[in-house]
């Protein structure tokens, strides 16, 4: 279970890191650029099954038509690398239901004629949204069904905290050193039905939910890598970053190498 005061750490960062980003600009630095984009260039409808690819923690069933012996059902694992009998090791990671069909289709080729194979996904566990910032209970949670919208996401969430605000939540996708980002006016949202106001979410997307308002959303994706890094290894349970560490405690443990380690989800 991921520890919710590791979460509000990183949030504590990222008001650091806006508060660094102003110095840092009054000395010339450049702040990213062409990272925001209007929420109706996000996903504004579910993710189809076509669209759905295959991540750590996905829980899939291959059979091979006729021949029984050879049916697995499997866990794609962190290097994304799964294995057959026969065929050994089969690249599984962001690949599409269809592409690994096809793979392993090809692999089983060597000693089958026409082999058909089909696969099942028995439970998916790779498509996880992070919700951080001003929310009850900050955490990462699973898209079910390929289906959650930002609202949705915050809900899990346990929804706005007290000092949230909501007119100015900004949904972050893709690389964190290269991420777009817009701004979701949650306010409105929830008094309209309109999804280009409440995108439905992808996998790795960040819903991060301030506490004021974010002005200049280009010198804050100048720190979101540096911020938010951490949090897309929380699936592996690694040790987050000293610096967070710092944020949490208000200094380094005695050996100087601050760390916190939470279990994967």
């Amino acid at each position: 279970m991921i520890g919710i005061r590791s979460l509000k750490g990183l949030s504590i960062l990222i008001i650091l890191a806006l508060a660094v980003g102003c110095a840092s600009a009054a000395s010339g630095s450049k702040p990213a650029q062409n990272v925001e984009v209007a929420p109706t260039e996000f996903t504004v409808k579910p993710a189809s099954l076509s669209d759905f690819r295959l991540g750590t923690g996905d829980k899939i069933t291959v059979l091979v038509y006729r021949n029984d012996e050879l049916t697995r059902t499997l866990t794609v694992g962190p290097s994304g690398v799964i294995y057959l009998p026969l065929v050994g090791e089969v690249d599984a990671m962001n690949r599409s239901l269809r592409e690994l069909r096809l793979a392993i289709e090809e692999k089983y080729a060597e000693y089958f004629v026409n082999p058909q194979v089909s696969i099942e996904v028995t439970s998916s566990r790779s498509q996880k949204v992070f919700v951080l910032g001003e929310v009850t209970r900050p955490g990462v949670f699973v898209i079910e069904d390929n289906n959650m919208t930002a609202i949705e996401a915050i809900a899990l969430a346990g929804g706005f905290g007290p000092h949230a605000y909501k007119g100015n939540v900004i949904l972050i996708r893709g690389e964190l050193s290269a991420p777009k980002m817009t701004r979701l006016n949650m306010t409105r949202a929830l008094k309209a039905a309109d999804l280009s106001l409440n995108p439905y979410l992808q996998r790795g997307d960040i819903v991060y939910v301030p506490s004021y308002p974010i002005s200049d959303i280009a010198k804050f994706a100048t720190y979101v890598d540096q911020i938010l890094s951490p949090v897309v290894e929380l699936e592996r349970g690694i040790a987050l970053y000293p610096i967070v560490e710092d944020a949490l405690h208000g200094e380094r443990g005695n050996t100087g190498v601050g760390a916190i380690i939470i279990g994967a989800p």
